[in-house]
């Protein structure tokens, strides 16, 4: 449509909104939902609304955010928790409500933020304002609304605080592409509206909800007939607001029958699809000076059949570089940075701005809309103004041409990644790099920055975004060592946080808490976890790790694995210095040996007995527990024969160094066979 803020064939939406506004300022919010496929002016009502309440001359104040699109193939806003909401409290602090942000850094002890861009803030300036609010109302803290995460309820409590000011207006468009956490949010308000000052307005295509069964489809289903949550239908347009919406493109257009059942029948009375024709004929006007319309105007076989076509013919002015740079930025997604653009056209940012804002003036297939933070710093964004120009210009390119700008964009993020100074940088171009990783063919790259992607949804207590990254990541081929011990890191993650949640709601054990489920790394690559951090003398990692294993799994260890980590475990207390939890676990240890007949079990628990006293420094009983384990361990695995030569190597060390170095050199011989490399480097 043209860029005037007159909305034509929304009455009724009109009429909803305005009574949620005056609702609002009596301190009742609304939710309303907008559903509408692709041209049915979903994005055109929001930024409407926007333009008219930005400046909060009217008593409510609008920000404006959206779902982050996919890149390429991969979902990125699946993995980026409260990605809109963010965007929005963004806005909202930098309209100068609280403190500016160095001296919010400093007043927080915070320090390192007063380097970061505003958006790498956010999450720390929210836990102050929605701790500060929780402290001020007290008794109407988010965490007695209802048990959600941390980060949600700190959210929660943030827009309260917002809201209490002044009544805010949350304008959400695409949130069809919403992560699960800002569903969870939403969730939390809709319970809670009829007591905030606040209006969210939500617009979504339902068909790709129903179709991908994306989180905010959950929403929808449980929330939609909620009071104070209304769903407003965007209708095509009649012949009658065609005329209007004409007369909105022609100066003293004269309605004219012939031209608009023209414009009805080509578009269906697709709002966004009229609004295309009409901006074809404002280029090529088929009125004579009179305002008459042309004769033969049906019959002209020169008039664009299709909105494709119209699409085509603004192309046809283009010049073959400026194709070029369209498609070049088209890499980067529907949005693209005058950052990422300057480094693939190989020309400074200023020179980059200058080409696109040339192109948007002559074409109107882009256009800029402002700075915003991204990839840890702030730069100008413009988008393609149609979905069409962007795969147009995407599919234009060759395989090579495709896969060779994602990996530069990749390999530009990659460099800005590993020069950031800090994890909050490093986690804001994780999801980015990860897509343009996957587009161009670099797995292992992508892997990775899924896992920290994981760790930011860790720190933001999201379980769903945590586990749609590792699905993400298990999608991918497995077959380095490295995968391996990632898996493990994903699997820790995901072991704390259900034992966090178990703990803080309930000791019931649920099936699918089970951390060892098919889905996740087998056991042995646990354990191979725990002992490379051994190796690496990161005790306290190795202990915590042990720990939850023993604490979440239950019954579903057997108990040659459950004793097995007791070992390991009783080997990082004793490393720290924690001698009192080393014996408990060796009593449970013996507990477990009284009703099992099993020699695997008796050897490890001797083994850690020997260890036990010879920190103790009871020689006599160190002494006793190897003869007793060196005299198992011949007819048992490998394994356990190499954890008992290393325990005589040591113990043995001080009052015989001859034989001690015969049991080490035996120990280290079996760890190269085994495979256990690092072992043997340690074993020296």
């Amino acid at each position: 449509m043209s860029e005037s803020n007159k909305l034509i064939g929304n009455q009724y939406f009109e009429n909803i909104f305005e009574e949620a506004v005056r609702k609002s300022k009596n301190g009742t919010g609304s939710i309303i939902l907008l559903p509408g496929e692709a041209g049915f002016g979903k994005t055109y009502i929001l930024n409407h609304y926007h333009q008219e309440h930005k400046k909060a001359s009217k008593g409510v104040r609008a920000v404006y955010a959206e779902g982050q699109a996919p890149i390429g193939k991969f979902n990125v806003g699946n993995i980026q928790p409260l990605y809109p909401f963010t965007k929005s409290i963004e806005q909202l602090l930098e309209q100068g409500d609280i403190t500016p942000e160095k001296r919010f850094a400093k007043n927080v002890g915070l320090t390192l933020l007063a380097s970061i861009p505003l958006i790498d803030t956010v999450f720390y300036a929210v836990k102050e304002i929605g701790r500060d609010w929780r402290q001020f109302k007290n008794d109407k803290s988010s965490e007695r609304a209802k048990k959600v995460s941390s980060a949600t309820a700190d959210y929660y409590d943030s827009i309260q605080s917002f809201a209490d000011k002044m009544p805010i207006l949350l304008l959400m468009d695409d949130m069809h592409w919403a992560d699960s956490q800002s569903v969870e949010l939403l969730g939390l308000l809709a319970e809670n509206i009829e007591s905030l000052s606040l209006i969210i307005v939500l617009s979504y295509r339902r068909s790709m909800l129903e179709a991908q069964n994306l989180p905010l489809h959950s929403f929808i289903l449980n929330y939609q007939d909620f009071d104070n949550i209304m769903s407003v239908e965007l209708d095509s347009f009649d012949k009658n607001q065609i005329s209007e919406l004409a007369a909105h493109y022609f100066p003293n257009y004269k309605p004219n029958t012939e031209f608009e059942e023209w414009i009805h029948e080509h578009s269906y009375g697709v709002p966004g699809v009229a609004s295309e024709y009409l901006n074809y004929f404002k280029k090529y006007p088929p009125f004579l000076p009179d305002g008459s319309l042309a004769t033969n105007f049906k019959g002209n076989e020169y008039l664009p059949s299709t909105v494709q076509s119209v699409f085509t013919q603004h192309l046809e002015s283009l010049t073959e570089e400026e194709r070029n740079i369209l498609a070049v930025c088209s890499a980067e997604g529907r949005e693209f940075t005058a950052l990422v653009a300057a480094h693939l056209l190989n020309t400074d940012v200023l020179s980059a701005i200058r080409k696109l804002k040339s192109l948007q003036s002559k074409t109107g297939i882009i256009k800029s809309i402002g700075a915003e933070h991204r990839y840890g710093v702030k730069t100008t964004v413009f988008k393609f103004n149609q979905a069409f120009y962007h795969t147009y210009f995407e599919n234009s390119l060759e395989y090579e041409e495709y896969t060779s700008l994602h990996g530069q964009i990749a390999a530009f993020l990659k460099m800005r990644f590993e020069s950031a100074d800090n994890d909050i940088l490093r986690e804001n171009i994780a999801p980015y790099l990860a897509a343009h990783s996957i587009e161009s063919g670099d797995e292992e790259t992508a892997k990775n920055m899924l896992l920290m992607s994981a760790k930011q949804a860790e720190r933001y207590g999201s379980n769903e975004i945590m586990r749609q990254a590792y699905d993400s990541f298990s999608g991918m081929k497995q077959d380095e060592e490295s995968d391996n011990l990632n898996k493990v890191e994903f699997y820790n993650m995901l072991s704390h946080f259900n034992s966090d949640k178990a703990g803080n709601a309930s000791n019931e054990v649920k099936e699918d808490d089970n951390i060892f489920s098919d889905d996740e790394p087998e056991f042995k690559l646990f354990v191979k976890s725990i002992t490379n951090d051994i190796i690496g003398q990161k005790y306290e990692s190795a202990g915590e790790k042990a720990e939850i294993a023993l604490q979440k799994t239950g019954g579903s260890l057997n108990q040659t694995e459950s004793a097995l980590l007791m070992t390991l475990l009783v080997k990082c207390y004793l490393s720290l210095h924690q001698t009192a939890k080393a014996e408990k676990i060796l009593n449970n240890f013996q507990e477990i040996v009284k009703v099992s007949d099993d020699e695997q079990i008796e050897c490890l628990l001797y083994n850690s007995s020997a260890q036990y006293h010879l920190y103790t420094g009871n020689m006599p009983k160190a002494y006793y527990f190897l003869d007793k384990s060196a005299a198992l361990a011949p007819k048992l695995p490998q394994e356990l024969k190499l954890l008992t030569l290393a325990n005589i190597g040591q113990i043995t060390k001080s009052s015989s160094p001859k034989k001690a170095t015969e049991y080490m050199n035996a120990a280290r011989r079996l760890s190269l066979n085994l495979g256990f490399s690092r072992l043997a480097e340690e074993l020296n």
